[in-house]
Protein backbone atom coordinates (compact mmCIF):
# COMPACT_ATOMS: atom_id res chain seq x y z
CA UNK A 1 0.00 0.00 0.00
CA UNK A 2 3.10 2.38 0.59
CA UNK A 3 4.45 1.71 -2.22
CA UNK A 4 1.31 2.68 -4.76
CA UNK A 5 0.65 5.52 -2.48
CA UNK A 6 4.04 7.13 -2.97
CA UNK A 7 3.70 6.01 -7.15
CA UNK A 8 0.60 8.37 -7.16
CA UNK A 9 2.30 11.13 -4.69
CA UNK A 10 5.20 11.05 -7.26
CA UNK A 11 2.58 10.84 -10.33
CA UNK A 12 1.05 14.31 -9.04
CA UNK A 13 3.93 15.85 -8.08
CA UNK A 14 4.99 15.05 -12.05
CA UNK A 15 1.97 16.55 -13.61
CA UNK A 16 2.11 19.83 -11.25
CA UNK A 17 6.00 20.25 -12.97
CA UNK A 18 4.70 19.91 -16.12
CA UNK A 19 1.89 22.03 -15.20
CA UNK A 20 4.20 24.92 -14.09
CA UNK A 21 5.95 24.47 -17.20
CA UNK A 22 3.70 25.22 -19.40
CA UNK A 23 2.36 28.33 -17.50
CA UNK A 24 5.94 29.50 -17.17
CA UNK A 25 6.39 29.19 -21.17
CA UNK A 26 3.13 31.26 -21.06
CA UNK A 27 4.32 33.68 -18.68
CA UNK A 28 7.97 34.43 -20.70
CA UNK A 29 5.85 34.48 -23.85
CA UNK A 30 3.60 37.19 -22.29
CA UNK A 31 6.72 39.34 -20.63
CA UNK A 32 8.60 38.94 -24.56
CA UNK A 33 5.31 40.86 -26.12
CA UNK A 34 5.29 43.02 -23.38
CA UNK A 35 8.97 44.46 -23.39
CA UNK A 36 8.46 44.61 -26.94
CA UNK A 37 5.91 46.76 -26.89
CA UNK A 38 7.44 48.78 -24.11
CA UNK A 39 9.80 49.52 -26.39
CA UNK A 40 7.90 50.29 -29.12
CA UNK A 41 6.38 52.98 -26.33
CA UNK A 42 9.60 54.28 -24.83
CA UNK A 43 10.50 55.28 -28.59
CA UNK A 44 7.21 56.96 -29.84
CA UNK A 45 7.76 59.12 -26.06
CA UNK A 46 10.90 59.88 -27.12
CA UNK A 47 10.12 61.21 -30.39
CA UNK A 48 7.06 63.23 -28.49
CA UNK A 49 8.86 64.46 -25.85
CA UNK A 50 11.45 66.19 -27.88
CA UNK A 51 8.79 67.87 -29.67
CA UNK A 52 7.43 69.56 -27.03
CA UNK A 53 8.43 72.59 -26.07
CA UNK A 54 11.02 73.79 -23.19
CA UNK A 55 9.16 77.25 -22.36
CA UNK A 56 5.61 75.38 -22.30
CA UNK A 57 3.60 75.87 -18.99
CA UNK A 58 2.60 72.99 -16.95
CA UNK A 59 0.10 73.16 -14.03
CA UNK A 60 0.44 70.98 -10.77
CA UNK A 61 -1.60 68.03 -12.29
CA UNK A 62 0.63 67.95 -15.38
CA UNK A 63 3.89 68.51 -13.21
CA UNK A 64 2.74 65.58 -10.89
CA UNK A 65 2.01 63.16 -13.67
CA UNK A 66 5.55 64.17 -15.42
CA UNK A 67 8.14 63.74 -12.50
CA UNK A 68 5.62 60.10 -11.37
CA UNK A 69 4.95 61.98 -7.70
CA UNK A 70 2.32 62.99 -5.30
CA UNK A 71 0.94 66.42 -4.57
CA UNK A 72 3.00 66.18 -1.08
CA UNK A 73 6.21 66.07 -2.49
CA UNK A 74 5.67 68.80 -4.79
CA UNK A 75 5.28 70.93 -2.40
CA UNK A 76 7.94 69.65 -0.47
CA UNK A 77 10.41 70.50 -3.82
CA UNK A 78 8.58 73.72 -4.15
CA UNK A 79 9.54 74.51 -0.53
CA UNK A 80 13.11 73.50 -1.05
CA UNK A 81 13.69 76.10 -4.29
CA UNK A 82 14.10 73.02 -6.75
CA UNK A 83 11.39 74.43 -8.52
CA UNK A 84 10.08 77.74 -8.93
CA UNK A 85 6.48 78.13 -9.41
CA UNK A 86 5.24 80.70 -11.76
CA UNK A 87 1.83 82.11 -9.50
CA UNK A 88 -0.78 83.05 -12.07
CA UNK A 89 -3.32 84.13 -9.38
CA UNK A 90 -3.65 83.46 -5.83
CA UNK A 91 -4.52 79.82 -6.40
CA UNK A 92 -3.26 78.80 -9.47
CA UNK A 93 0.40 77.85 -10.34
CA UNK A 94 2.13 77.10 -13.93
CA UNK A 95 5.91 75.29 -13.88
CA UNK A 96 8.27 75.92 -17.07
CA UNK A 97 9.05 72.76 -19.23
CA UNK A 98 12.74 74.02 -18.73
CA UNK A 99 12.44 74.71 -15.09
CA UNK A 100 11.27 70.66 -14.32
CA UNK A 101 13.55 69.46 -17.01
CA UNK A 102 16.77 71.60 -14.72
CA UNK A 103 15.12 69.48 -11.62
CA UNK A 104 15.20 66.07 -13.59
CA UNK A 105 18.63 66.74 -14.66
CA UNK A 106 19.96 68.14 -11.21
CA UNK A 107 18.40 65.06 -9.99
CA UNK A 108 19.82 62.87 -11.93
CA UNK A 109 23.34 64.25 -11.39
CA UNK A 110 23.47 64.11 -7.40
CA UNK A 111 21.86 60.51 -7.86
CA UNK A 112 24.65 59.58 -9.54
CA UNK A 113 27.21 61.40 -7.46
CA UNK A 114 25.57 59.55 -4.35
CA UNK A 115 26.41 56.25 -6.16
CA UNK A 116 29.97 57.05 -6.45
CA UNK A 117 30.71 57.98 -2.99
CA UNK A 118 28.34 55.35 -1.86
CA UNK A 119 30.77 52.90 -3.58
CA UNK A 120 34.47 54.45 -2.90
CA UNK A 121 33.22 54.02 1.18
CA UNK A 122 33.11 50.12 0.40
CA UNK A 123 36.90 50.09 -1.43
Amino acid sequence: MNLTMIKLAVEKLYNDVEKLKLRNKELELKLKAISESSKSTSINTVQVSQQEKPDELMNTKQVQKYLGICYNTLQTIIDKGLIKPIRVSQRRVRFTRRSIQTYINLTSNLNQLNRKVFWVGFR
